[in-house]
């Protein structure tokens, strides 16, 4: 009986999807507000695939730039519910489409990688946050190696100010190892630092022998290492596994 109730339910979940209000409803929406809720189920998930009319309504399925505007000010709709900005989907080769982007209070949007955004806050108060499930993730505190300054994009690093560029994330977090199993790399204009979920947990700040003045603007992981390229085009790479809790020599790629 129970599985008659299941096919029988799922059948008609699909009908009242496909020809139903449903359907029209996810069509208003914006286009995270309905992936998150196409993503919520599977009956929705398939039904959403084999659709006339969503495909043209929202980009599921395509790369998007996303786009936010630096004056638009984050809003609630309730205390109890995060708090949101307007944004901007663009993909490709069609027209933009409208979102609404999860957005921690006081903080600002320092890097993506899938559903992951990168978000800082003041006094080095960082958070990975997943735009469709709103799970978000506190990093390791910034304030044992850096003194934070009143923009949470600077810090007093060494005795100099450095300047956050961005953060790189280079590994997402995964429900199957807990979300723990994330890769960082922040980039600073004078420093790199190299943060994995599991351990060590801290943030690692790579030491650089080589490198006077030129500003680094990029970074990746690859197989094992973190690599990082100037301004000038000069490529630095250090092996994080093979420190402490400080830093790690470098090597330059010409």
């Amino acid at each position: 009986m129970a599985k008659s109730s299941r096919v029988c339910g799922s059948g008609l979940f699909h009908k009242v999807f496909t020809e139903g209000p449903l359907e029209v409803l996810i069509s208003q929406c914006d286009a995270i507000t309905a992936a998150s809720l196409v993503g919520s189920s599977k009956s929705i998930l398939q039904s959403a695939k084999y659709s006339a009319t969503l495909p043209a309504s929202q980009p599921f399925g395509l790369p998007c730039v996303l786009c936010c505007d630096p004056a638009d000010k984050p809003w609630v709709f309730k205390e109890d519910l995060p708090v949101h900005s307007k944004c901007k989907l663009l993909p490709l080769d069609r027209f933009s489409y409208d979102g609404l982007m999860p957005h921690g209070k006081d903080e600002e949007r320092a890097g993506a990688n899938g559903d992951w955004i990168a978000m800082v806050g003041p006094e080095g108060k960082w958070n990975l946050l997943n735009v469709y499930t709103h799970r978000k993730i506190k990093l390791p505190s910034l304030r044992k190696k850096l003194e934070t300054t009143r923009n949470p994009l600077i810090f007093e690093y060494q005795r100099s100010a450095i300047q956050l560029q961005k953060i790189a994330i280079c590994q997402v977090p995964t429900a199957a190892r807990g979300y723990k199993d994330f890769s960082l790399v922040a980039i600073f204009d004078f420093a790199i630092a190299y943060l994995h979920g599991e351990y060590p947990r801290t943030w690692i700040f790579l030491e650089n022998q080589f490198q006077y003045g030129a500003i680094y603007c990029d970074a990746i992981i690859h197989n094992g290492l973190v690599f990082a390229v100037t301004e000038l085009g000069n490529v630095y790479a250090w092996d994080p596994n093979q420190v402490g809790d400080i830093s790690s020599r470098s090597f330059l790629y010409t």
